[in-house]
């Protein structure tokens, strides 16, 4: 056991692992949603805001399978949230700077995760 982070007035917190076992964290402090992550061009753990705006921020591997559909282990950490009731997500490939709108008119999120069809699902509170 070990504190990875110490931070005071979470409001929220979602955490998962990288490729490489490096902790990353999704959480809300004092109304402001922030990622800290493993970042390959300092490189060095960073932290990113993602807005006040945004609610939920949840995190997790996409693909926690050894070996993929091609052979190889094609695979992501994903960071997904709520903004404007609109679902949101970056990837880490993209170093979290691109934001791709998934659906529109949704609830907060729950989680996220592998689902037993091995596709990546998104659960929200219902309405």
């Amino acid at each position: 056991e070990f504190v990875v982070l110490t931070l005071p007035y979470l409001e929220e917190i979602s955490f998962s692992f990288d490729q490489s076992m490096r902790p990353t964290i999704a959480y809300v402090q004092s109304g402001v949603a922030y990622l800290w992550w493993y970042d390959s061009t300092l490189p060095g753990m960073a932290t990113t805001e993602i807005g006040e705006d945004v609610i939920t921020p949840r995190v997790s591997f996409d693909d926690k399978r050894t070996i993929g559909s091609q052979g190889f282990l094609v695979s992501d950490l994903i960071l997904a949230y709520v903004r404007d009731d609109n679902l949101y997500m970056r990837m880490q490939r993209d170093r979290y700077e691109d934001e791709y709108l998934l659906a529109e008119g949704v609830t907060p999120l729950i989680k996220i995760g592998m689902n037993r069809g091995l596709r990546l699902q998104f659960m929200h509170e219902a309405y």
